[in-house]
């Protein structure tokens, strides 16, 4: 069973891209359905689109994508399959950052479960 507190916590993610591995804290892991002790060693961007709703990817990987061309800011809701195997609808933002030659370096963020947002 899963801490009423690990399913209301927001994750945090960062990518560095040369390694093209995500790497995420354990809310991320519930969140997306996925073993925190993986998700702390890292897994590709498409382990963690397959717990993103069918129909919500694509907008998803294209709002990712888009931001690390730009190194511009990344924000979009969406539905995952938790750890739980239930759908819930989630917010993300993020950036990427370029490095001392303006090349896209690495891309950090945040996932939080919607219902957050009415506890503010």
């Amino acid at each position: 069973m899963v801490s009423d507190d690990l399913q209301e916590e927001a994750g945090i993610f960062t990518w560095p891209l040369a390694g093209n591995m995500i790497y995420g804290d354990t809310a991320v892991a519930y969140l997306f359905g996925l073993d925190p002790t993986r998700t702390v060693k890292g897994l590709t961007a498409r382990h963690y689109l397959k717990g993103v709703y069918t129909n919500d990817r694509d907008v998803v990987a294209r709002l990712w994508f888009l931001a690390i061309r730009s190194r511009n800011s990344f924000h979009v809701e969406f539905r995952v399959k938790d750890a739980q195997g239930v759908y819930r609808r989630v917010a993300s933002s993020g950036r990427c950052f370029g490095d001392a030659i303006d090349h896209q370096a690495h891309f950090v963020g945040i996932v939080y479960p919607i219902s957050m947002l009415s506890l503010v």
